[in-house]
This record gives structure tokens, sequence and C-alpha cells, in this order.
């Protein structure tokens, strides 16, 4: 239903699998609760009644063979903004679900979290260069990524109530809670710099820019690839420490999302700058000629 960006046979399609999902549900419970089986039968009928008509309803409408959405070509329709919002939503529940209220008086943590959210809202590019218009492989690794990409958040979550116990009963971290708190940062680094390589694969740096713009936004490209090995080369350094403070490790991880912010910063802000210089050089050149 949500590929679909208008009423028609995907939408039913969606429709009528929500609704055999519904009645196996049921038909679960019915096994599983004697005591409910009562309610269990009726919501049963009424669900295979609907399923039913809705069967019908799709055959009608569509009778020809010829005109199943799976015989017209392997791509399906798509609401790209309804698809794109709908998954930066879910990015947004994870990382909300995953913030650890009691650690949120650190300004470590906050910032922590916050950096995630930027991460990946900044590397959204306009509407034309979305990953789900490229191809149905793209849009297919893209809905992937995401699926990884939520629990990963959540396990993000999971280190910093590590931290949190550690903090507040006076501990150090031990190297199980250091490598969950550092991998799963890594890791989510990774999904949300490929999710950016979906967008902008072959299509950064352009081929008519100038060199100096393409070799800037290679050693953009350079970064991303390097930024989900810094949590694993600090975890190994910290991991050498016989007791590791906490507030420690918040600080370490810290400074990696400031070194990404500072280094994303100087990228746009030499992109910006050849910019300006560049049009500078062309009236120049216009008011000589």
């Amino acid at each position: 239903m949500v590929l679909a960006s208008e009423p028609g046979p995907t939408f039913t399609i969606g429709l009528i699998l929500i609704r055999i999902a519904l009645l196996c549900m049921n038909a679960s419970v019915y096994m599983s609760l004697p005591q409910g089986r009562g309610k269990a039968r009726m919501d049963m009928t009424l669900d295979f009644i609907v399923t039913l008509m809705f069967v019908i309803a799709f055959f009608v409408e569509y009778h020809s063979l010829a005109r199943l959405p799976w015989f017209e070509g392997w791509r399906v329709a798509m609401n790209i903004d309804h698809y794109a919002e709908r998954e930066g939503c879910l990015v947004m529940a994870a990382k909300r679900t995953s913030s650890n209220k009691i650690l949120h008086r650190y300004a470590l943590v906050s910032a922590i979290d916050i950096f995630f959210g930027n991460f990946y809202f900044a590397a959204k590019p306009p509407r034309d260069m979305q990953a789900l218009r490229r191809s149905v492989y793209t849009v297919a690794f893209f809905t992937i990524l995401h699926y990884l990409l939520l629990p990963t958040l959540l396990s993000i979550g999971v280190g910093t109530k590590l931290v949190s116990e550690a903090v507040l009963h006076h501990q150090s971290l031990s190297p199980t809670e250091l490598w969950i708190l550092f991998g799963s940062i890594s890791l989510a680094l990774l999904e949300m710099v490929l999710i950016c390589a979906m967008h902008h694969w072959r299509r950064q740096p352009v081929p008519s820019d100038h060199y100096a713009v393409k070799r800037i936004k290679y050693i953009w490209w350079g970064i991303c690839a390097l930024i989900p090995l810094l949590p694993l080369v600090a975890a190994g350094i910290l991991q050498t420490i016989n007791d590791v403070d906490p507030i420690i490790a918040l600080v370490v991880a810290k400074v990696m999302t400031i070194l990404w912010l500072v280094s994303e910063t100087a990228v746009i802000h030499q992109l910006q700058l050849l910019h300006l210089l560049g049009n500078e050089s062309l009236n120049y050149s216009t008011n000589i000629t």
C-alpha cells in the first residue's frame, strides 16, 4: 500500500495481503487461546468475508491477467516523498526510543543523539537525486539499509544505557560494554554512509565540475569511508586501559562527532568558496571582454 502513489491494483493487493495477515493472526489466537475462540471465530469470519470481497472486486476491476501489475513490468509506482518521509520518521522514532532519559542531563549524550539526526537528514538530497528514483534495485537496497539501521540505533541506546548504569554506580566500563557502544556507533555510521552513497554514488562529483571541486568531493568521499572506522579504533585504544571511565568513553564519542562536523563544514566551506571565486573570475573576464 505504501508503494502505491494512488488507489489502484498495487494498493488493492497490499490491502488484501493485510487482511490475509489479520486472518492468520486471528487463526493463531484461535488455536493458542481456547478462552478467546469465540471472539477470534467472529473476527476470522469477518476477515474472510472482507478479504473475499476485496479479491472479487480486484478481479472484476482488473479481470485481464495482462493488466495485473507484475505483468506490466518490473517497475512499481511509488510516492517518493511519502516513502522518504516514512523512512525518516522511522529513523526518528528509533532514535527517540534509543535515547536515554537518565543521561540526557549530560550534554555529551544529547550531542551524540543530535549528531545522528543531523548526519542522516543532512545526507538527504533534493527530490530529483533521490535514490528512490534511480532503479528498483536501489529502492530495495535503500529499504534494506533502513531496516538494518533501526536496530542499530536501538543498540546505541543499549550502549548508552550501559554507560548510564556505570555512571550511576560509579563503575568502569567492561570491554563488552565498550564494544557495544562504539561498535553500534560504527555500524550506524556505516549504514548512513551507504544510504548517502545510494543517493550520490556515480553522481558526485559531476563530470563538468572543475578539477579543484572534484578533488574536494573525492576528499569528502574519503572522509565518509573512514568515519565508520574511527569508533572501532577508539574502542581498541580504550580497551587497552584497565579501568575505562564511562565519561571518558562519552567524551571520545563526542570528539568523533565533532571531527565529522568540522570536516563536513570545511568541505562545504571550500566548495562555496570555489563557487564564489569561479563566479568572480567569470564576471571579471566578462568585464574585460
